[in-house]
């Protein structure tokens, strides 16, 4: 039985997750007989009675025979259930890699070794399928994540009972392993053999190409990290962190916004308006991306609710910056869907941004009338989720105008409906014009 022990150092201790089954007693016991100092590691999680202390006594025997240094510890799996409201496989899991990380720690083991083995690859394969995962999900296990490695990943179920057959070795068989109520047994118990019986050769070949798709995702990943620190390098010099082009290779850029937490439809919205400046976007892990020239740029976490724009003196937030100049630049000023122009004097002292909501109107500018805004959106062909969380720049009425105090305005002007100056990034309202009499202007720019 060949492991891969690339990285691994003889001289130094190495712990190895011992549950007593078969895979864990194999890699054991290759490891220590390869001469590797190892330190046996099991949990107990009591969610078997009786037979969860048979799998400790028989992991502590084992590890006695072979010469390893044998450690347990006990775990609480309801409680942490109610911590986190997991699972109990998942928390067991968070217990199980929470416990080596710290034993490593304490240790000073090189590596904890985890007894994944080929099959459990082409188990992980098929789970992987079933959720629609693309190249990074269906690659499979990788031999080392941090300080956790995988020797056995090239050795299959059969190589491993052999080996302990020749070994002389026993182990115990957990029971849940053996009903099909989880879906990992099973794929393992029914679904690949009857893939193998009609396919012969089948978990093989899902094998091989999990390893043309681990090179794919090698490419990919060098990839994607020059692009991120491309745009981070971009984002310091803008002000921003967490900028993503989009304007780069189809599947890497797909990749790239499926591992920024986009689902496959958003990100189809996202590259069929991505030249659609103010659309924004909702990540399921790191919150709003308004796209502007290509880019999607980080909204902050207050971007779901109201702030507040004190158009009075030059600012900035992390979405827009205005400042106020002088007529006499108004010929140097380059206006886009980008950039709202008003009559410093003219515009109001304090605005809102927020999200647009359904009534929402606005006076276009070189038209008469209104219009819902909502049609507005409908002609650009935004997206339902970017309509969503559009943000409009509002005067809110009541809230002050330039000469005219709020008690100045008539006791209709706190009902009155909002009047939007700005659907940002895509169209701005008559209100506030530059006109011959204008001597200062107003300039508001997103970021």
């Amino acid at each position: 039985m060949t492991l891969k022990l690339d990285g691994l150092d003889k001289t130094l201790p190495i712990g190895v997750a011992l549950s007593g089954g078969a895979d864990s007693v194999a890699l054991l016991a290759a490891l220590t007989a390869e001469g590797f100092p190892c330190v046996a590691l099991h949990c107990n999680f009591h969610l078997r009675g009786d037979e969860s202390d048979r799998d400790e006594a028989h992991a502590r025997a084992t590890a006695e025979r072979l010469g390893a240094q044998f450690v347990v510890k006990d775990f609480d799996v309801a409680e942490q259930q109610r911590a986190s409201g997991q699972s109990v496989e998942m928390a067991a899991r968070e217990l199980r890699y929470g416990w080596f990380e710290a034993q490593a720690k304490a240790r000073d083991l090189q590596a904890v070794a985890i007894a994944h083995n080929s099959d459990d690859q082409a188990e992980t394969f098929i789970l992987n399928l079933m959720r629609g995962s693309g190249v990074r999900g269906l690659k499979g296990m990788s031999y080392r994540r941090g300080i956790f490695v995988r020797p056995m990943l090239g050795v299959s179920r059969h190589e491993i009972e052999c080996y302990l057959a020749e070994r002389g070795l026993d182990f115990v068989v957990d029971s849940t392993n053996l009903s099909t109520d989880y879906r990992r047994n099973l794929i393992r118990h029914k679904v690949l053999p009857a893939m193998e019986e009609h396919l012969p050769g089948i978990t093989r070949a899902i094998l091989r190409s999990m390893e043309v798709l681990g090179v794919q995702n090698e490419i990919i990943e060098q990839v994607v990290s020059e692009a991120s620190d491309c745009e981070n390098h971009r984002g310091q010099t803008a002000g921003h962190s967490g900028l993503l082009g989009i304007s780069d290779n189809g599947p890497i850029v797909v990749e790239r916004l499926a591992r920024h937490g986009f689902s496959v439809a958003t990100i189809k919205e996202i590259l069929d308006h991505e030249h659609q400046n103010g659309a924004i976007f909702s990540s399921t892990t790191k919150g709003y991306f308004v796209l502007h020239d290509g880019v999607l740029h980080p909204l902050p976490a207050t971007s779901a609710e109201e702030i507040e724009v004190d158009l009075s003196q030059d600012g900035q937030n992390d979405i827009l910056r205005w400042e106020i100049v002088p007529r006499s630049d108004v010929e140097t000023l380059r206006v886009g869907p980008d950039t709202l122009l008003m009559d410093a004097d003219k515009a109001p002292l304090r605005a809102i941004l927020r999200h647009w909501r359904e009534g929402d109107r606005l006076a276009p500018f070189g038209m008469i009338g209104t219009r819902l805004v909502s049609d507005l959106f409908s002609d650009s062909h935004l997206p339902l989720s970017a309509k969503r969380s559009q943000w409009l720049l509002v005067e809110i009425t009541g809230r002050g105008h330039r000469g005219v105090l709020p008690w100045e305005q008539g006791p209709s002007s706190e009902s009155a409906p909002d009047q939007v100056l700005w659907v940002v990034g895509l169209r701005s309202s008559r209100h506030c014009p530059i006109t011959p009499t204008t001597t200062r202007i107003l300039r508001i720019k997103m970021l």
